[in-house]
């Protein structure tokens, strides 16, 4: 299982729609990102830090980097949290992102589902506004 319901099949097709991007310290991984481009604008994906590399800075130059790219050829990019993702909350807060709506991953109104997101505001071309 691949977050909650997320089929195998579906991860693997989520992973050959995005761009992705890799830090690495001493030859070894340590921290990815991915973007994929959608009619609207950029939705930043994972963003992953291995733990001995957190509180380095790494996810919040990963967010920037991939924001910046995707600003190239986008209108605006957005990115989902789980409230409860603290850290992440933090990277994306430094990254210039602002916390926009609380909603349901699934679009339900009213859901006591513990998957509820924080979506970031999107910057935008000029990132002298919060869309």
């Amino acid at each position: 299982m691949f977050w909650g319901d997320f089929s195998h099949e579906a991860a693997e097709r989520a992973l050959k729609s995005a761009h992705w991007l890799a830090i690495e310290r001493d030859g070894a991984l340590a921290c990815i990102g991915s973007v994929r481009m959608f009619p609207y604008g950029a939705h930043i994906g994972i963003v992953a830090t291995r733990e001995e590399h957190r509180n380095q800075g790494l996810a919040t130059a990963m967010v920037n980097v991939l924001t910046n790219k995707a600003l190239e050829v986008a209108p605006n990019v957005l990115i989902n949290v789980e409230k409860s993702n603290a850290p992440a909350i933090r990277a994306y807060s430094s990254a210039g992102y602002r916390p926009y709506q609380c909603s349901s991953c699934s679009g339900r109104t009213g859901s006591t589902d513990q998957r509820n997101c924080l979506i970031g505001e999107g910057m935008d071309r000029s990132r002298s506004s919060i869309i």
